[in-house]
Protein backbone atom coordinates (compact mmCIF):
# COMPACT_ATOMS: atom_id res chain seq x y z
CA UNK A 1 0.00 0.00 0.00
CA UNK A 2 1.58 3.08 -1.22
CA UNK A 3 0.81 5.68 1.77
CA UNK A 4 2.47 7.91 3.23
CA UNK A 5 4.39 11.84 3.44
CA UNK A 6 6.55 12.56 1.04
CA UNK A 7 8.54 15.92 0.91
CA UNK A 8 10.95 17.93 -1.74
CA UNK A 9 12.90 20.86 -1.83
CA UNK A 10 12.53 23.74 -3.90
CA UNK A 11 15.33 25.24 -6.50
CA UNK A 12 16.92 28.14 -7.29
CA UNK A 13 19.67 27.75 -10.50
CA UNK A 14 22.64 29.97 -9.68
CA UNK A 15 24.54 29.48 -12.60
CA UNK A 16 23.94 27.84 -16.22
CA UNK A 17 20.71 29.06 -17.04
CA UNK A 18 19.63 27.61 -20.65
CA UNK A 19 23.04 26.42 -21.58
CA UNK A 20 22.33 23.53 -19.04
CA UNK A 21 20.04 22.68 -21.06
CA UNK A 22 23.00 21.52 -23.94
CA UNK A 23 25.07 20.68 -21.00
CA UNK A 24 26.97 23.23 -20.07
CA UNK A 25 27.78 22.84 -15.52
CA UNK A 26 25.30 24.48 -13.61
CA UNK A 27 25.37 25.66 -9.84
CA UNK A 28 21.87 24.89 -8.36
CA UNK A 29 20.89 25.77 -5.12
CA UNK A 30 17.79 23.80 -2.75
CA UNK A 31 15.69 25.99 -1.10
CA UNK A 32 14.19 25.41 2.28
CA UNK A 33 10.68 25.82 1.31
CA UNK A 34 9.40 22.86 -0.92
CA UNK A 35 6.33 20.83 -0.79
CA UNK A 36 4.69 18.33 1.06
CA UNK A 37 3.07 15.72 -0.18
CA UNK A 38 0.31 13.33 1.37
CA UNK A 39 -1.39 9.43 0.46
CA UNK A 40 -4.07 8.33 2.23
CA UNK A 41 -6.43 4.68 0.78
CA UNK A 42 -9.29 4.77 -0.12
CA UNK A 43 -11.62 1.79 -0.90
CA UNK A 44 -12.44 2.72 -4.64
CA UNK A 45 -9.40 2.27 -7.31
CA UNK A 46 -10.49 6.23 -8.02
CA UNK A 47 -7.02 8.97 -6.88
CA UNK A 48 -8.69 12.00 -5.58
CA UNK A 49 -6.21 14.71 -5.85
CA UNK A 50 -6.08 18.04 -4.20
CA UNK A 51 -3.22 20.99 -4.39
CA UNK A 52 -3.02 23.42 -1.71
CA UNK A 53 -1.59 26.66 -1.41
CA UNK A 54 1.20 28.31 1.09
CA UNK A 55 -1.96 29.82 2.97
CA UNK A 56 -3.74 26.21 2.81
CA UNK A 57 -6.37 27.46 -0.03
CA UNK A 58 -7.01 25.21 -2.76
CA UNK A 59 -6.09 25.61 -6.10
CA UNK A 60 -6.55 22.87 -7.99
CA UNK A 61 -8.57 19.50 -7.22
CA UNK A 62 -9.37 16.37 -9.64
CA UNK A 63 -10.60 13.06 -9.42
CA UNK A 64 -9.02 10.34 -11.80
CA UNK A 65 -10.53 7.31 -12.64
CA UNK A 66 -7.64 4.40 -11.89
CA UNK A 67 -9.28 1.53 -14.01
CA UNK A 68 -9.07 3.92 -17.17
CA UNK A 69 -5.51 5.13 -16.66
CA UNK A 70 -3.82 3.01 -19.16
CA UNK A 71 -0.75 3.70 -21.28
CA UNK A 72 -2.34 3.10 -24.31
CA UNK A 73 -5.93 4.42 -23.19
CA UNK A 74 -6.62 6.40 -26.29
CA UNK A 75 -8.19 10.16 -25.50
CA UNK A 76 -11.97 10.50 -25.34
CA UNK A 77 -12.98 6.42 -24.84
CA UNK A 78 -13.30 5.68 -21.18
CA UNK A 79 -13.41 8.61 -18.70
CA UNK A 80 -9.48 8.85 -16.89
CA UNK A 81 -10.10 12.20 -15.47
CA UNK A 82 -13.79 12.39 -13.71
CA UNK A 83 -13.66 16.10 -12.29
CA UNK A 84 -10.90 18.63 -12.38
CA UNK A 85 -11.32 22.27 -11.57
CA UNK A 86 -8.10 22.88 -14.09
CA UNK A 87 -8.53 21.38 -17.19
CA UNK A 88 -4.46 22.32 -18.66
CA UNK A 89 -3.23 20.89 -14.93
CA UNK A 90 -5.50 18.08 -15.16
CA UNK A 91 -4.00 17.11 -18.18
CA UNK A 92 -0.48 17.44 -16.97
CA UNK A 93 -1.27 15.28 -13.81
CA UNK A 94 -2.84 12.58 -16.48
CA UNK A 95 0.59 12.77 -18.51
CA UNK A 96 2.40 12.13 -15.18
CA UNK A 97 0.10 9.60 -13.81
CA UNK A 98 0.54 7.51 -17.34
CA UNK A 99 4.01 7.85 -17.31
CA UNK A 100 4.48 6.23 -13.47
CA UNK A 101 1.72 3.98 -15.01
CA UNK A 102 4.64 3.24 -18.02
CA UNK A 103 7.40 2.19 -14.89
CA UNK A 104 5.37 0.34 -13.25
CA UNK A 105 2.23 -1.19 -14.67
CA UNK A 106 1.43 -3.07 -11.52
CA UNK A 107 1.20 0.24 -9.83
CA UNK A 108 -2.48 1.06 -10.46
CA UNK A 109 -4.14 -2.53 -10.64
CA UNK A 110 -4.73 -3.67 -7.45
CA UNK A 111 -8.43 -1.93 -6.67
CA UNK A 112 -6.62 0.56 -4.76
CA UNK A 113 -7.98 4.30 -4.57
CA UNK A 114 -5.58 7.01 -2.79
CA UNK A 115 -6.45 10.48 -1.65
CA UNK A 116 -3.30 12.65 -2.42
CA UNK A 117 -2.83 16.02 -0.75
CA UNK A 118 -0.17 18.52 -1.88
CA UNK A 119 0.90 21.02 -0.10
CA UNK A 120 3.02 24.38 -1.14
CA UNK A 121 5.47 25.92 1.08
CA UNK A 122 5.70 29.15 -0.62
CA UNK A 123 3.80 31.12 -2.97
CA UNK A 124 2.74 29.31 -6.42
CA UNK A 125 3.86 32.84 -8.20
CA UNK A 126 7.65 32.55 -7.01
CA UNK A 127 8.82 30.13 -9.30
CA UNK A 128 10.32 28.26 -6.70
CA UNK A 129 9.56 24.72 -8.52
CA UNK A 130 6.16 24.10 -7.44
CA UNK A 131 5.50 21.45 -10.72
CA UNK A 132 9.52 19.91 -10.05
CA UNK A 133 8.62 19.52 -5.99
CA UNK A 134 5.25 17.86 -7.15
CA UNK A 135 6.99 15.66 -9.48
CA UNK A 136 9.60 14.37 -7.36
CA UNK A 137 6.90 13.80 -4.55
CA UNK A 138 5.18 11.60 -7.08
CA UNK A 139 8.08 9.58 -7.69
CA UNK A 140 8.61 9.24 -3.99
CA UNK A 141 5.17 7.96 -3.36
CA UNK A 142 5.39 5.56 -6.45
CA UNK A 143 9.01 4.87 -6.22
CA UNK A 144 9.53 6.03 -10.17
CA UNK A 145 12.04 7.84 -11.97
CA UNK A 146 11.11 11.25 -11.09
CA UNK A 147 13.52 12.21 -14.73
CA UNK A 148 11.52 9.83 -16.90
CA UNK A 149 7.99 11.80 -15.34
CA UNK A 150 9.61 14.96 -16.31
CA UNK A 151 10.30 14.34 -19.75
CA UNK A 152 6.57 12.68 -20.18
CA UNK A 153 5.07 15.78 -18.98
CA UNK A 154 6.63 19.20 -19.08
CA UNK A 155 9.87 18.59 -19.81
CA UNK A 156 13.59 20.72 -18.63
CA UNK A 157 16.80 20.16 -17.78
CA UNK A 158 16.15 18.11 -14.98
CA UNK A 159 18.34 20.66 -12.04
CA UNK A 160 15.32 21.42 -10.40
CA UNK A 161 14.53 17.43 -9.98
CA UNK A 162 17.73 17.44 -8.51
CA UNK A 163 17.51 20.08 -6.13
CA UNK A 164 14.07 18.21 -4.89
CA UNK A 165 16.46 15.71 -3.37
CA UNK A 166 19.42 17.75 -2.16
CA UNK A 167 20.63 17.88 1.40
CA UNK A 168 22.74 21.43 -0.01
CA UNK A 169 24.12 23.44 -3.09
CA UNK A 170 24.91 20.92 -6.38
CA UNK A 171 26.47 20.91 -9.29
CA UNK A 172 24.59 19.91 -12.54
CA UNK A 173 25.23 18.92 -15.66
CA UNK A 174 22.72 17.41 -18.36
CA UNK A 175 24.43 14.37 -19.74
CA UNK A 176 23.35 11.17 -21.44
CA UNK A 177 21.69 8.57 -20.36
CA UNK A 178 21.44 10.57 -17.10
CA UNK A 179 22.22 13.63 -15.11
CA UNK A 180 25.30 14.05 -13.74
CA UNK A 181 24.68 15.27 -9.71
CA UNK A 182 27.73 16.13 -7.77
CA UNK A 183 27.07 17.85 -3.92
CA UNK A 184 29.04 20.12 -3.12
CA UNK A 185 30.13 22.53 0.03
CA UNK A 186 29.31 25.58 -0.80
CA UNK A 187 28.86 28.17 1.92
CA UNK A 188 30.58 31.25 0.85
CA UNK A 189 31.99 33.71 3.68
CA UNK A 190 29.89 36.57 2.10
CA UNK A 191 26.65 34.95 2.18
CA UNK A 192 25.54 37.66 4.33
CA UNK A 193 26.02 39.58 1.78
CA UNK A 194 23.73 38.08 -0.92
CA UNK A 195 19.58 38.81 -1.53
CA UNK A 196 17.42 37.56 -3.33
CA UNK A 197 14.74 39.61 -4.64
CA UNK A 198 11.40 38.50 -5.99
CA UNK A 199 10.58 40.30 -9.51
CA UNK A 200 6.55 40.36 -8.95
CA UNK A 201 5.80 38.45 -11.40
CA UNK A 202 6.73 34.50 -12.62
CA UNK A 203 8.04 33.38 -15.51
CA UNK A 204 7.01 30.73 -17.54
CA UNK A 205 9.97 28.11 -17.93
CA UNK A 206 8.70 26.32 -20.95
CA UNK A 207 8.84 29.57 -23.02
CA UNK A 208 11.92 31.05 -22.03
CA UNK A 209 13.29 27.27 -23.07
CA UNK A 210 11.27 27.49 -26.19
CA UNK A 211 12.69 30.79 -27.08
CA UNK A 212 15.97 29.76 -26.41
CA UNK A 213 15.62 26.86 -28.24
CA UNK A 214 14.72 28.94 -31.58
CA UNK A 215 18.45 30.76 -31.24
CA UNK A 216 20.19 27.91 -32.93
CA UNK A 217 23.53 27.89 -33.77
CA UNK A 218 26.62 26.95 -32.24
CA UNK A 219 27.31 27.61 -28.34
CA UNK A 220 30.44 25.51 -27.79
CA UNK A 221 32.55 28.56 -26.63
CA UNK A 222 29.48 29.79 -24.35
CA UNK A 223 28.83 26.48 -22.50
CA UNK A 224 33.16 26.08 -21.83
CA UNK A 225 33.03 29.67 -19.96
CA UNK A 226 30.29 29.16 -18.30
CA UNK A 227 30.98 25.56 -17.14
CA UNK A 228 34.40 27.34 -15.56
CA UNK A 229 32.27 29.98 -14.28
CA UNK A 230 30.17 27.80 -12.05
CA UNK A 231 33.37 25.63 -10.59
CA UNK A 232 34.92 29.26 -9.46
CA UNK A 233 32.06 30.33 -8.22
CA UNK A 234 31.73 27.26 -6.34
CA UNK A 235 35.33 27.64 -4.51
CA UNK A 236 35.26 31.69 -4.60
CA UNK A 237 36.13 32.92 -1.17
CA UNK A 238 35.97 36.69 -2.51
CA UNK A 239 32.99 38.65 -2.36
CA UNK A 240 34.71 41.00 -4.77
CA UNK A 241 36.20 38.01 -7.07
CA UNK A 242 31.74 36.81 -6.89
CA UNK A 243 30.66 40.07 -8.29
CA UNK A 244 32.96 39.97 -10.91
CA UNK A 245 32.09 36.35 -11.98
CA UNK A 246 28.19 36.69 -12.36
CA UNK A 247 28.90 40.28 -13.97
CA UNK A 248 31.01 38.04 -16.85
CA UNK A 249 27.61 35.08 -16.59
CA UNK A 250 25.25 37.82 -16.79
CA UNK A 251 27.08 39.12 -20.22
CA UNK A 252 27.72 36.14 -21.78
CA UNK A 253 23.95 35.57 -20.91
CA UNK A 254 23.24 39.06 -22.38
CA UNK A 255 25.09 38.26 -25.51
CA UNK A 256 23.41 34.87 -26.31
CA UNK A 257 19.81 36.34 -26.11
CA UNK A 258 20.37 39.58 -27.29
CA UNK A 259 18.47 41.20 -24.50
CA UNK A 260 19.31 43.84 -21.33
CA UNK A 261 20.99 42.39 -17.91
CA UNK A 262 18.45 43.13 -15.55
CA UNK A 263 20.29 45.00 -13.79
CA UNK A 264 20.40 47.43 -17.00
CA UNK A 265 17.16 47.19 -17.53
CA UNK A 266 15.64 47.36 -14.09
CA UNK A 267 18.03 48.53 -11.47
CA UNK A 268 21.05 50.73 -13.29
CA UNK A 269 21.69 52.58 -10.04
CA UNK A 270 22.11 49.86 -7.54
CA UNK A 271 25.13 49.99 -5.97
CA UNK A 272 26.30 46.20 -6.40
CA UNK A 273 25.94 43.50 -8.55
CA UNK A 274 22.43 41.65 -10.16
CA UNK A 275 22.34 38.16 -11.51
CA UNK A 276 19.26 36.46 -13.28
CA UNK A 277 18.43 33.45 -11.98
CA UNK A 278 16.69 30.78 -14.35
CA UNK A 279 14.32 31.87 -16.92
CA UNK A 280 15.31 35.38 -17.65
CA UNK A 281 12.36 38.08 -16.88
CA UNK A 282 11.01 36.90 -13.63
CA UNK A 283 10.83 35.04 -10.67
CA UNK A 284 14.33 35.65 -8.54
CA UNK A 285 17.30 37.74 -9.12
CA UNK A 286 20.35 38.04 -6.71
CA UNK A 287 21.74 40.78 -5.72
CA UNK A 288 25.19 41.46 -3.92
CA UNK A 289 25.26 44.24 -1.12
CA UNK A 290 27.37 44.82 1.68
CA UNK A 291 24.84 47.08 3.15
CA UNK A 292 20.79 45.68 3.27
CA UNK A 293 19.07 46.49 0.15
CA UNK A 294 15.53 46.29 1.37
CA UNK A 295 14.85 49.78 1.72
CA UNK A 296 16.47 50.55 -2.16
CA UNK A 297 13.78 47.63 -3.64
CA UNK A 298 11.15 48.52 -1.97
CA UNK A 299 11.66 51.76 -3.19
CA UNK A 300 11.51 50.20 -6.56
CA UNK A 301 8.26 48.60 -5.86
CA UNK A 302 10.10 45.01 -5.31
CA UNK A 303 8.45 43.77 -1.25
CA UNK A 304 10.20 40.25 -1.69
CA UNK A 305 13.88 40.48 0.04
CA UNK A 306 15.20 37.70 1.25
CA UNK A 307 18.33 37.01 2.96
CA UNK A 308 20.15 34.38 1.36
CA UNK A 309 20.42 32.22 4.68
CA UNK A 310 16.89 32.48 5.09
CA UNK A 311 15.83 30.99 1.20
CA UNK A 312 18.77 28.38 0.56
CA UNK A 313 19.28 25.40 2.39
Amino acid sequence: MSTGTFHSYGKLLLTGEYLVLDGAKALALPTRPGQGLSADPLPDPVLEFISLDHTGKPWFKAIVNLKALTVNTPEGDIPVILETTNKAAGAHLLSMLRNIAAQDPSFFKNEQGYRLTSTLEFPRDWGLGSSSTFINNLALWSKTDPYQILEASLGGSGYDLACANAAGPLFYTKVAPRPKVEPISFNPEFKDDLYFIYLNKKQNSRDGISKYRNLGGGKKEEIRRISEISEAIATCSSLKVFQELISEHEHIISKLLSRPTVKEQLFPDFNGCIKSLGAWGGDFILATSENDPTRYFHSEGYNTVLAYTDLIL
